[in-house]
């Protein structure tokens, strides 16, 4: 293949606030590679919650700004860089763009080594640009922190985003019983891909519902895609087992005040002793960290046909803003994908 151009057109993260405040489609150098690393052209990127969040929350102190945005991606290997890959090898992956100012809303990007794998076949460009970050944040919360076992009861709150979508599909291959949460609207969907139980969470407060119908066995893991009800924790006991495991991914945080409340509620209820009014029962907090284990795992889901990851839309590189206007109307069912010419 040819070699890669000194510059390229890449959107820049340039300060805190409101993608469309915060984001600019700039002409910048490609990346000079380091040892550990290759260099991707990029085909297509995912957007994500933790791209806007971090936009929009985290003050410019705390990372290193301007930088790339976004961190899923698929493309080809341009520069092996001495790597086990080969020029032209089609991956996906992921970038932490914080670190070396990298991210994957560009036309080339330098990602290491152990957060790239070869792209499944049977994706496609959409599909596997999506498929890095969210997958390797459920496989790990779901079998590396909670150990979830085949035929175990887990319940997974917010059942149509990303996370839900992929972790209904990972826990049937696994032939667990699932339980989920999500609007009416999208029974039908989470249903599809094998949710066993669903509830309505507009209908009442979700863990009054759950309380008042627990599920016998009680759930062995309750996973929270959501976020932003620490009600869910502190009640969990009537529909947690006892040596469940709560699992919180970081959702529901749009602003410092919905930070302090998660901070407060954590207090409350895994803090506390139960006698000053904690909840028995074991929470966890997930930060994915990409692996080529965890990576290698999807794979194999992925070729065997039970994991297929959501796709709701798709924007040209120029329409990168209205693809965040489309993940920040909260009513995105799969990834927000972004195609790079």
């Amino acid at each position: 293949m040819d070699s890669p151009p000194s510059v390229q057109k890449a959107w820049i993260v340039k300060r805190r606030g409101h993608p469309r405040d915060a984001l600019a489609l700039e002409t910048i150098p490609i990346p000079a590679l380091e040892p550990g690393f290759v260099l991707v052209k990029i085909e297509a990127a995912a957007l994500n919650p933790a791209g806007y969040k971090m936009m929009e929350l985290i003050p410019n102190i705390l990372v290193q700004r301007p930088h790339v945005a976004e961190f899923d991606f698929t493309g080809t290997i341009a520069d092996r860089n001495g790597t086990h890959f080969n020029n032209g090898d089609k991956v996906f992956g992921m970038i932490w763009s914080e670190k070396k100012r990298q991210g994957s809303l560009a036309e080339y990007a330098m990602a290491k080594v152990e957060a790239v794998a070869l792209r499944p076949d049977n994706l496609s460009l959409e599909q596997a640009a999506g498929l890095a970050l969210v997958g390797q944040t459920v496989w790990q919360a779901l079998f590396d922190v909670a150990q979830v076992e085949a035929g175990q009861s887990v319940f997974v709150n917010g059942g149509s985003s990303s996370v839900g979508l992929v972790a209904i599909q990972l826990l049937k291959a696994k032939n667990c019983i699932v339980g989920t949460s999500c609007s009416l609207k999208n029974f039908d969907l989470v249903k599809r891909l094998g949710a066993d139980h669903v509830f309505d969470y507009k209908a009442k407060p979700l863990e009054e519902q759950l309380s008042d119908n627990p599920p016998s066995p009680k759930y062995h893991v309750f996973l929270d895609a959501v976020g932003g009800n620490n009600a869910l924790y502190t009640h969990s006991e009537a529909f947690l087992a006892p040596k469940g495991v709560y699992i919180y991914l970081g959702g529901g945080l749009r602003n410092v005040s919905d930070i302090f409340k998660e901070i407060v509620g954590a207090f409350k209820g895994f803090i506390l002793p139960t006698w000053l009014g904690g909840t028995n029962r074991a929470y966890k907090f997930v930060q994915v960290k990409s692996s080529q284990g965890s990576l290698q795992h999807l794979c194999e889901y992925v070729k065997q046909g039970k994991l297929t990851p959501p796709v709701d839309s798709v924007f040209a590189f120029k329409d990168a803003l209205e693809a965040y206007d489309r993940i920040l109307s909260g009513r995105a069912t799969g990834k927000v994908v972004v195609t790079i010419p």
